[in-house]
């Protein structure tokens, strides 16, 4: 399997601004993204992992998968911007972490709104994302 593999929500505008950041930030191109609902993520999540898809950022290196903060934390850190210091507050206990995105991943849609179709940014480079293939993606 691949590494350093970012799964996220194609409909959430907040996921997409994110995707736009971290292809921004990543200068070294060590990311590849994949749409939770794709049918490389259904190929290549565990059932385990793939249950979160609905409501979490998966992240997958070195044969570990993360979700939710942890992944947030760990993405943050292949990355070159100043951000990238947020990292460091991984310290704090999971739970707490978890619980605040649990949070805003509950209302993001309310929040930042949500798009009716995935699509791929213009400026991306297209062989950094697997299976650009929706699967039956709920609307």
């Amino acid at each position: 399997m691949e590494n350093n593999v970012v799964y996220f929500d194609g409909f959430c505008n907040l996921c997409n601004a994110l995707l736009h950041f971290l292809m921004k930030h990543d200068s070294d191109k060590n990311l590849l993204f994949s749409w939770s609902k794709s049918d490389y993520a259904i190929l290549t999540l565990p059932e385990n992992v793939l249950e979160y898809t609905e409501t979490s950022i998966i992240f997958y290196r070195n044969g570990n998968f993360y979700k939710k903060s942890e992944a947030i934390f760990e993405i943050l850190k292949q990355i070159n911007s100043p951000i990238k210091f947020l990292s460091y507050f991984s310290f704090i206990p999971l739970k707490y972490t978890d619980y605040l995105y649990d949070v805003i991943s509950k209302n993001r849609y309310k929040i930042f709104g949500r798009k009716n179709v995935c699509t791929i940014p213009s400026n991306f480079d297209e062989d950094r994302f697997r299976n650009n293939t929706l699967t039956s993606a709920k609307l």
